[in-house]
């Protein structure tokens, strides 16, 4: 495995010797160290001969010095394993072993694959079609097999695809590097995590960047990206600015004007129908996309061998492959519902030929079907002689009532930096940076009481803080009661929310609830220029963590408006609570 097999995405910072034995020493009087391939900002990682398997040779990875200070990158190194572990598919790179070395430290074994990363067979001229479809295939079977098991990659890029030497010519791809996998239910670690920025920014999913949960249509879009590099050479965004923090905005803004040249006016023989399975898959909207990394890939493997085309209503539709096998007399299919330029996207898991009509024996099938038509009216008929109470007793379904929710962002970028920006408005949060100013903006077409709680990070060997924003006795009287129509805007002085320097993710907690919530009016009271709204009763604060734990275990509706610049949020039931995270780095 080469030094490219491992390249960790999350940063971090501080001394990064290597942990573990040194080149040339043992490692639990099994593994003979060679020497070191690579390290990132997570873990390191060694070359080793397993001499208890006659000298095979081993990946061995450790976790860093500096990166087992860091709680979220220790979990996630353990969820790295158990990932691993978990998948048992030819596609994903295979844990042997784990382990503690002598000193106390984590390690995990994995299989060396002898190979080349995908990112070796580019070029800036884009692929041939066919072997982007062999590859495409094998990696939607191994995404596939994560996702079934819980594990979503979430930093899927070509450094991480190994393309593994087989006999006779043929190549198997392995997917490497888990390290900042999304984990459902693990055994190491905690699922619910503050949400961190994590990923490669050419690859990475508009979710991502907005802290947003992961799902198999965030894998899906780096999967599309480089799909759509590997036929055109080209990354379809690649933003540029000064600073980090610009780049991640421009590349938040292209992403969700979807601003990308067409894969086909790169590459003109790129079949249309892998332009448009292509263009689905980089849709801003993660519910716009294929949902399943199977399907979508083959058919997009299908489409790029010609084997799925579009056609207009006087042409037919060749039949994929899989299509042929089940029914050799299919001869035509309808269009694919798939988006273009003149039909709205519509998200769906495979282009699927509709059934053929059923044809009748002798014109004996539509008399048999008129004779049950005919019995079943009269059976209507006479239930509704016989119970004519029955109708007029129904009662209509109970529809559980809903709260909705609107919220935006006025962002002032740091002035001493910018002193000549102005503040614009957002629809909801995103990555900001030291020196950023911001306000929030809530309203809502129903009356209720609202609640707004953050929860700072915690400090180390600590639990979080809390402190309440609103209601206070500046905002609103001091009162949570909002009518309908009614806006509120924390903080209600001009200069707004101050971002420090210290980088990490704040916890906004909103909870908007048809009645005054009984866990939440009494911390009212630490609404003041003394404590300056947190919340210093223990017992208050464990029955609060108990309220946000049991109420957001259901998570509300998000839609983001770009027009109206808001978020909207929605929830069956009497109280809504919605977590925002606000990271700034």
């Amino acid at each position: 495995m080469s030094a490219t097999n491992h390249n960790d995405s999350a940063p971090i910072s501080g001394n990064q010797s290597s942990p573990g034995p040194a080149p040339g020493g043992r490692l639990k009087g099994r593994y003979s160290i060679e020497r070191e391939l690579g390290r990132g900002g997570v873990g390191v990682v060694f070359l080793a001969r397993d001499e208890r398997l006659h000298g095979m040779p081993v990946v061995i990875k450790f976790l860093l010095d500096a990166a087992g200070q860091n709680q979220w990158l220790t979990g996630k190194f353990s969820q790295e394993a158990e990932a691993l572990t978990r998948i048992n598919h030819p596609g994903v790179v295979r844990v042997i072993d784990r382990d503690l070395a002598d000193d106390g430290r984590p390690f995990f074994v994995m299989e060396f694959i002898k190979g080349r990363p995908l990112r070796e067979a580019m070029n800036s001229e884009g692929c041939d079609l066919a072997f982007v479809a062999r590859i495409v295939r094998q990696i939607g079977n191994a995404l596939s097999a994560a996702h079934q098991q819980g594990v979503f990659h979430r930093d899927l890029k070509p450094e991480n695809i190994m393309l593994e030497q087989l006999g006779g010519g043929e190549e198997q791809i392995k997917l490497i590097d888990f390290g900042i996998a999304k984990v459902t239910n693990p055994q190491a670690g905690n699922e619910t995590e503050v949400a961190v920025v994590a990923g490669s920014r050419q690859y990475i999913a508009p979710e991502q960047l907005l802290s947003q949960m992961a799902s198999p249509a965030t894998d899906i879009y780096a999967l599309a990206i480089i799909v759509y590099e590997m036929v055109t050479g080209r990354l379809p965004f690649n933003p540029q600015a000064e600073t980090h923090f610009l780049v991640m905005q421009e590349l938040m803004r292209l992403q969700q004007a979807e601003s990308f040249a067409k894969p086909q006016s790169l590459r003109p023989d790129l079949p249309a129908a892998a332009q448009t399975l292509l263009m689905n898959a980089l849709s801003f909207n993660p519910q716009q996309r294929p949902q399943n990394a199977r399907v979508f890939a083959e058919d997009l493997a299908q489409a790029l061998t010609g084997n799925i085309k579009i056609a207009d209503e006087r042409e037919t539709i060749a039949v994929p492959a899989r299509e042929m096998t089940a029914n050799a007399n299919r001869a035509t299919m309808p269009a694919p519902q798939i988006k273009t330029e003149e039909t709205p996207a519509r998200a769906t898991d495979a282009i699927v030929a509709q059934p053929p009509h059923a044809k009748s024996k002798s014109g004996k099938l539509p008399v048999i079907l008129g004779v049950l038509i005919i019995a079943i009216i009269a059976a209507a008929i006479a239930v509704k002689t016989l119970l004519p109470s029955a109708e007029s007793n129904s009662k209509p379904p109970v529809v559980e009532a809903a709260r909705t929710l609107n919220y935006s962002v006025t962002l002032r970028k740091d002035p001493a930096r910018y002193p000549d920006s102005a503040p614009f408005q957002l629809p909801g949060e995103v990555v900001f940076s030291p020196g950023d100013r911001i306000h929030f903006s809530f309203s809502s077409p129903q009356s209720g009481f609202l609640y707004i709680i953050n929860e700072s990070p915690a400090a180390a060997g600590q639990t979080s803080s809390f402190n309440i924003l609103f209601p206070s006795p500046t905002a609103n009287q001091g009162s949570a009661q909002l009518a309908a129509g009614q806006t509120a805007r924390i903080p209600d002085h001009d200069i707004g929310f101050v971002f420090d320097k210290e980088q990490g993710a704040e916890k906004l907690w909103l909870i908007w609830a048809a009645d005054a919530v009984a866990e939440l009016e009494p911390l009212k009271r630490w609404a003041n220029p003394q404590d300056a709204g947190e919340i210093k009763d223990a017992a208050q604060m464990e029955s609060l963590r108990a309220f946000l734990a049991a109420r957001s275990a259901t998570q509300p509706q998000a839609e983001r408006d770009e027009t109206n610049k808001q978020t909207t949020i929605k929830m069956k039931g009497d109280v809504l609570v919605k977590v925002v995270n606000l990271q700034h780095y």
